[in-house]
Parts: structure tokens; C-alpha cells; sequence
């Protein structure tokens, strides 16, 4: 999915409209590259933060994009205006019912516990704090939409959609994540 195809929004506020489209346009200092979880310890084929190296060079995006390797944000610093993520949502009944060309990746960036939702969570619980005032996070869950819809009903989601199919994407606020905890509700 390319950022490039969001053609609508399903929001009421032309304000959140015009922030989201104006941060999209220029990302030039507010990129994280996040890689959950993932281990150099362990002999994967795909190493996802070479890969990310190559891709930031690749589009000649080194001043811009800066790739961080940790669990969520245990490496980051600072506060941001845009944090982009895309971590493992993949439930393990999902998981098993998956085409064969997913088995290619490892199951590391695919799985997370908790029906998809322990790392999506995780990262919304932590997101708020590396916020800037005001700053959005966006992040694609895919298939477990529904489920962290309903597993967290005051959480009030902006689902993005896209001009040529795909979902489970959502954008959230830096304020509506400030305080955020699934265990303090």
C-alpha cells in the first residue's frame, strides 16, 4: 500500500484532513523505522534492518530516515510529529489459514500473541510519550482491525481508507494516546 493512494478519510474534522495530508507530503524529519522484536541472534534469511538500510539508500533518504532496531520504542528518543508503524498483527489461527507465500517471511514479522493485538497494543500504550504535541500515529493491523476495535472501544480510530482496496489502517492523535494503558482503564 503506498501512502500516495489515500484518496478519502473517514473523519468529520477538515483540520485532522489537512494535518494528515500535510504531514504526508513532507516526512523529511519525522520518520521512525521500527523493527519489533526482531533478532540478529537468530539465523533469519531476512535480516529487516539491512533491508531497511538498503531501502533508505536505495531512495536517497539517509538525512532523512533514520532505522531504529528494538523492542517498540526502546531505542528511540525525542519526540516526533509523525510516527509510522507496521508491526506484527497476525493471530495464530490467522496465522495457519495464511496463502503459501507469506511462509517465506518469518513468522517473527507476522505473529503476535494475544490474537494479533500484544505488540499493536504494546506500541499504542508507549506511542503517546514520542508524540509531539501534535502528533499522529499510523499504523496498519490489517485483518486484526476488528478485533482491536473491540478490544479497545475508547480508543476513537481513524481508519484510513485507500483508492485501490486494503485496510486495517488507522490513525490516532498524540493527545488520544497521552495516558493510554489497556491495564489502567
Amino acid at each position: 500500500k503506498s501512502i500516495k493512494n489515500i484518496t478519502s478519510w473517514n473523519t468529520e474534522s477538515e483540520y485532522q484532513i489537512n494535518k494528515i495530508k500535510s504531514l504526508l507530503k513532507d516526512l523529511n524529519k519525522f520518520i521512525i523505522y521500527l523493527d519489533n522484536n526482531f533478532s540478529f541472534e537468530q539465523n533469519y534469511a531476512f535480516n529487516a534492518l539491512a533491508l531497511a538500510k538498503s531501502n533508505i539508500s536505495l531512495h536517497g533518504l539517509e538525512s532523512r530516515v533514520r532505522p531504529l532496531l528494538g523492542d517498540c520504542f526502546e531505542e528511540v528518543t525525542g519526540q516526533y510529529d509523525l510516527i509510522l508503524c507496521n508491526p506484527p498483527y497476525v493471530s495464530a489461527d490467522e496465522y495457519a489459514e495464511l496463502p503459501l507465500e507469506y511462509f517465506a517471511e518469518p513468522a517473527l514479522g507476522l505473529l503476535s500473541e494475544n490474537d494479533g493485538l500484544a505488540l499493536p497494543i504494546k506500541l499504542l500504550e508507549q506511542a503517546g510519550q514520542y508524540l509531539a504535541e501534535n502528533g499522529l500515529l499510523i499504523m496498519e493491523v490489517g485483518f486484526s482491525e476488528q478485533a482491536l476495535k473491540d478490544a479497545l472501544p475508547e480508543l476513537p480510530f481513524l481508519w484510513l481508507e485507500f483508492s485501490y482496496g486494503g485496510s486495517g489502517v488507522f490513525c490516532l492523535r498524540a493527545d488520544q494516546l497521552r495516558g493510554f494503558s489497556v491495564t489502567g482503564k
